[in-house]
């Protein structure tokens, strides 16, 4: 079984360049990147590479993510009677699907690169931001793990009361961000100067649908939040976290045949924590 987690990758140009958004395909620049196949050392002697890449549909692009590395291993030499060890290359890789329209990346999961994978889209977004073009352009990528909102939403919804909801918020990228209330707040983070932001709100009774909705919102673009939630009339405060349960999705096979299917089921389950949360 194949365990691929979703992440949100973010192309953020320089401050002039946004003021006339539309001007510059993000999706384009992000597909220009992976066709390049960049590489780079990312630590002494691990060095990251992007290879077998394969475009999908218009949309989509499929691409190996591993690092190349000396190790040692104990030999038994039958001429000699000696034990000794030798030295050989490793390349330990795995396998990622990036959703251009969306710009969702899903990165399978590879004990032998990291145990976590948020940790190998950690080492994708440092590959990525030293790559030359990104560099002489004044661009930078944030790779952002997404928490599949549904715990959350159940525990706003089950609560007798919400008394305090507080959400992140950072600069314009994901075009399809809530409308009334993450969309005006970025432009604020933009034309403050400022680089990410936190909003909090706090009643007696908030709105739950409300709440719900800017959850989803918040999860879909990498970012997180908190409620406070009452269970009972007079009960305690109770803090529900929006992250930390990442977005996954699983494959019993991801061959070749079976990447435009991998593909439609990223798009969908990131639909799904977009928009409605009920599949």
């Amino acid at each position: 079984m194949m365990e691929l987690h979703l992440f949100r990758i973010k192309l953020y140009l320089p401050r002039q360049v946004d003021l006339f958004d539309g001007e510059i395909s993000k999706a384009k620049v992000l597909r220009e990147i992976i066709l390049s196949m960049p590489h780079g050392e990312l630590r002494k002697g691990h060095t990251w590479h992007i290879g077998n890449v394969k475009a999908i549909d218009e949309n989509s692009i499929y691409f190996a993510f591993g690092k190349t590395t000396k190790t040692t291993h104990p030999i038994y030499d039958d001429l000699t009677g000696d034990f000794t060890e030798m030295d050989y290359d490793t390349a330990p890789y795995t396998h990622v699907f990036l959703d251009l329209k969306y710009q969702v990346i899903a990165i399978a999961k590879k004990s032998a690169l990291a145990q976590k994978v948020k940790s190998i889209g950690f080492q994708l977004k440092k590959l990525i931001n030293r790559n030359e073009s990104i560099q002489e352009k004044g661009y930078e990528v944030d790779v952002i793990e997404i928490s599949d909102p549904d715990d959350f939403i159940k525990a706003v919804n089950s609560s007798y009361t919400v008394c305090k909801f507080n959400i992140d918020f950072g600069l314009p990228n994901p075009w399809d961000v809530e409308e009334d209330f993450q969309r005006p707040l970025e432009k604020f983070v933009v034309a403050s100067n400022a680089a990410a932001g936190k909003v909090s709100v706090a009643g007696s009774n908030l709105n739950k649908e409300c709440v719900a909705n800017i959850a989803r919102s918040a999860a879909s673009t990498g970012n997180n939040g908190y409620a406070d939630l009452r269970y009972e009339k007079d009960g305690r405060k109770v803090r529900s976290y929006l992250q930390g349960n990442p977005a996954v999705i699983r494959f019993l096979d991801i061959g070749l045949s079976a990447f435009q299917n991998v593909v439609n089921q990223v798009r969908s389950e990131y639909e799904k924590i977009r928009r409605d949360g009920n599949g």
